[in-house]
C-alpha cells in the first residue's frame, strides 16, 4: 500500500508526465486520524507528506486510533508523524528521512517497538508532561551524535538520557541501558565529581543540549566532550620499540 506524492516516479510509474525533479517533501497533505477514528495500516510506504500549511507529517492523529507495523514512513516535510491526541502504536517500521522528528508525541498515549530510525535530524520527540502514557522497547537509530530519543519537561526543558560509556556511537539512548552499563556510567561519574580537570566536560556536555545551536556546533561539542573525558580517565598507552 502506497501513499506518496503523485510526482513520485519511482512507484506507478511517471503518472503526470513531469521530471522527478519535481518530487518533495509536503508535495501532499497528510493522513489525518480525527477522535472517533481509527486506522491500521501494514505493509505500508507513506511519505513526502505534511504540507507545510497543515500539520506538516505524513501522518497527523488528533484523537483517533493508529496502528501502524511494518511499513516505511519517511520524506515528512517536517515530521513523520505527528501526535496530538488520541492513541497510537507503532512497531516493526522504519522511520527516516523526516526533516525534524521522525515521531513527534505530543499527547494522548505512544507506544514504539522495534523501530529503525534513520537519518531524521532527531528520532524521537516525547513530551512527557502531555504524552499520558508512552512506552518503548528493541527501537534503534544511526549513530549520529543528533540521533535518539529525547525527552522534554512540560517547561521545555530537555531530559537527555546519555550514555557516557567510552565506546559507545551514539551521545544519546533510545533503549534502557543494561546494568553493566549502568555500572559503568557510576563509575564514570565518581570519577568526573570532584576532579576539576573534568569540569570542561560538563560544560562541553550543556552546549551539546542547547537546542539553540545549530548541528555542526552540537555534533563539535559532543565529540569535545569526549575526547576530554577519554583522555582523562583513560591510562595512556604503551608502545614497544
Amino acid at each position: 500500500m502506497y501513499f506518496t506524492s503523485y510526482k513520485d516516479d519511482s512507484y506507478g510509474g511517471d503518472t503526470n508526465s513531469n521530471p522527478a525533479t519535481n518530487l518533495a517533501k509536503g508535495n501532499w497533505k497528510e493522513i489525518q486520524i480525527e477522535s472517533g477514528g481509527s486506522a491500521t495500516l501494514t505493509w505500508a510506504v507513506i511519505r513526502y507528506g505534511g504540507y507545510e500549511y497543515g500539520s506538516t507529517a505524513d501522518i497527523w492523529v488528533t484523537g483517533g486510533s493508529l496502528t501502524l507495523s511494518n511499513s516505511d514512513l519517511s520524506y515528512g516535510y517536517t515530521y513523520g508523524l505527528l501526535q496530538e491526541s488520541g492513541s497510537t502504536a507503532v512497531s516493526d517500521s522504519t522511520i527516516h528521512d523526516n526533516t525534524n522528528y521522525g515521531i513527534n508525541g505530543y499527547g494522548g498515549t505512544l507506544d514504539l517497538t522495534g523501530n529503525t530510525f534513520v537519518n531524521n535530524y532527531y528520532p524521537v520527540y516525547v513530551n512527557v508532561a502531555a504524552v499520558t502514557n508512552f512506552t518503548h522497547s528493541n527501537n534503534s537509530a544511526a549513530t549520529k551524535v543528533s540521533e535518539g530519543t529525547i525527552f522534554f519537561e512540560d517547561d521545555g526543558r530537555p531530559c537527555f538520557a546519555f550514555n557516557p560509556g567510552i565506546g559507545i556511537g551514539a551521545a544519546f539512548m533510545s533503549i534502557k541501558p543494561s546494568p553493566p552499563e549502568i555500572e559503568r556510567s557510576r563509575d564514570l561519574g565518581k570519577r568526573v565529581v570532584g576532579t576539576e580537570d573534568l569540569d570542561s566536560v560538563c560544560r562541553l556536555l550543556v552546549q551539546s543540549y542547547d537546542t539553540g545551536q545549530d548541528a555542526l556546533r552540537h555534533f563539535l561539542a559532543a565529540w569535545m566532550a569526549l575526547e576530554v573525558s577519554v583522555t582523562k580517565n583513560s591510562p595512556p598507552m604503551k608502545t614497544s620499540s
